[in-house]
């Protein structure tokens, strides 16, 4: 069962333009940005209630966000769900073509240099 949506990742080409968009536009709150050398991307976090909004920026052509927009444009990259779903049930799921994952995201992150 879902419980929330614990973040929204979006795929941006410029998260200096987009931070202008959600923070001065929309209203809410940067929290920090934070570069992962592991994944070459850059992550902007804005908290939204009990989830937050992640702008995600390619900073490698080869990186998967990059890759993304490539191919897709920007947009959102994915979607992660709180839920109680048993890892038996969501491998049955990816049975039956569905894309999703169970792995539990770390909350202390490593790898790249965080700004507020």
């Amino acid at each position: 069962m879902i419980k929330k949506i614990e973040h929204i990742g979006v795929a941006v080409k410029n998260i200096e333009n987009s931070v202008h968009i959600f923070r001065d536009l929309l209203g809410i709150p940067l929290e920090k940005v934070y570069e992962s050398d592991a994944i070459k991307t850059k992550i902007a976090f804005f908290p939204a209630r009990d989830s937050t909004i992640e702008l995600i920026e390619p900073m490698d052509p080869s990186s998967p966000a990059a890759k993304f927009i490539e191919k897709r444009g920007e947009g959102i990259h994915h979607l992660c769900l709180g839920s109680r779903t048993s890892r038996r049930r969501s491998a049955s799921s990816r049975q039956r073509g569905s894309n999703f994952s169970t792995r539990r995201r770390a909350r202390r992150r490593t790898g790249g240099s965080s700004h507020s």
